[in-house]
Formats: C-alpha cells, sequence, structure tokens
C-alpha cells in the first residue's frame, strides 16, 4: 500500500488493478470490478430469464388445458353463469373507460410535464442568449394554428 493519501480508509478497498474499463485511462480497484462482473451477471440473467419464465408460463397452460380437455369443472360452470348475467358486457366497457381514463390522465400529465419542460427550456435561452425569438410553439408545445 502506497502513501498516496495517508491512512487507508476501515472497510474500504484500495488494492489498485492494472485493468481498465474500456475508453478510460483510470485504474480500477478490485471492489469496482467484483461490482462490474456482478451486475453484468445479473443482467444478463435477466435477460435470459424472462423469455424463459413467459415459456415456462404458457406451457404450464398447455398442460392445464390438456389435463381438463373434455371434463366438466367449476370454471365451466362459472363461465356460463358470467355469459348468462352478462358480465362479458360489464367488464368489456369496464376495460374501455378505464382506457379512456388512462388516456385522459396520460395527456394531462404529458401537458404538465410539457409546461415544466418549456419553462426550464425558456429560462437556459433567457441566460445563454437574452435577444433568442421563439419558436412560436403554444403553451401545449403544439404548433399555433393558422
Amino acid at each position: 500500500m502506497g502513501k498516496q493519501g495517508g491512512k487507508p480508509q476501515k472497510g474500504r478497498d484500495t488494492r489498485q488493478t492494472t485493468v481498465p474499463p474500456m475508453g478510460t485511462k483510470r485504474s480500477l480497484r478490485r471492489s469496482e470490478i467484483a461490482l462490474y462482473v456482478t451486475e453484468s451477471v445479473f443482467r444478463l440473467l435477466n435477460r435470459a430469464l424472462w423469455p424463459g419464465t413467459i415459456c415456462f408460463g404458457f406451457v404450464c397452460l398447455y398442460w392445464s388445458a390438456v389435463a381438463l380437455a373434455g371434463k366438466e369443472t367449476n370454471a365451466n360452470v362459472l363461465a356460463k353463469v358470467a355469459f348468462d348475467w352478462g358480465l362479458d358486457r360489464i367488464v368489456s366497457v369496464a376495460i374501455g373507460l378505464t382506457g379512456v381514463g388512462y388516456e385522459v390522465y396520460e395527456r394531462k400529465t404529458r401537458k404538465k410535464s410539457l409546461k415544466s419542460e418549456r419553462d426550464r427550456n425558456k429560462r437556459y435561452e433567457e441566460l445563454a442568449d437574452p435577444n433568442r425569438t421563439s419558436s412560436g410553439l403554444v403553451n401545449g408545445g403544439e404548433t399555433p394554428d393558422e
């Protein structure tokens, strides 16, 4: 251990390696390399496991359908009752209204974020160049009607 910065801090890995990351000049500590390798492994596992999990779910659904094929189950009875009562229409209307409500919420949120972003950009533009002219966009970020 060198005398570069005085005493090393307790619990901190101060050993340096000579393997620099791509595009940089400084060397990494072993703990940084271990963290990078761990993150890379988990990122790879995450990308590999999602498709496998989805495929396994479809296989389980297939096995369930094969096992229950041609048998009268509680699910069949429940489905018949639901269709008799018209619950399919109620559920479809509820899903449609939920979609419309989400669209209204999303539009309102997007306009709000555009307004705050526009105000922030305007402040920075005035700081950079006070003589700058406006682009002519209206408050919501749309072009003005002519």
